[in-house]
């Protein structure tokens, strides 16, 4: 049975849209659901950490294969997606007074299949020898 990274080209996809939304013109963290990652961060920081991370993904999922290591950069990166999608969910569900819209529940989506992306990849790198010593050719 042929595998395929589909989930993980899926969740590198979705974390550079939501750069890129962040991106657009407009203020986007002056929305009452933003508040607390503004206090944080600019909104071009969450953009840079968004579309730097889904980035860093699409390269390692296009390199994969070529280089022995890509497995240990997908496996990184789904683990960076586990704590960004967690970190959004936690914000927003405390910004949101009263009901929790329905567009909260893909957030614990995504932190199961970035747990599985991240498994995927450390088993991976385990069967492809990225976690042997490192040597120059």
């Amino acid at each position: 049975m042929t595998q395929t990274r589909s989930v993980e080209w899926l969740l590198a996809s979705m974390m550079v849209a939501w750069g890129v939304g962040l991106l657009l013109p407009g203020d986007t963290m002056a929305l009452p659901q933003y508040r607390l990652l503004s206090e944080m961060a600019p909104e071009f920081v969450w953009a840079a950490w968004s579309l730097g991370i889904g980035g860093l993904r699409f390269v390692a999922l296009y390199v994969n294969g070529s280089w022995r290591r890509t497995p240990l950069i997908r496996s990184g990166c789904a683990i960076f997606g586990i704590i960004w999608w967690m970190l959004l969910a936690v914000l927003f569900i405390s910004a949101t007074p009263g009901p929790m819209p329905a567009g909260l529940m893909w957030y614990p989506v995504f932190i199961i299949f970035e747990g599985y992306s991240a498994f995927r990849g450390a088993r991976d790198a385990f069967h492809s020898g990225a976690l042997q010593k490192w040597s120059m050719p």
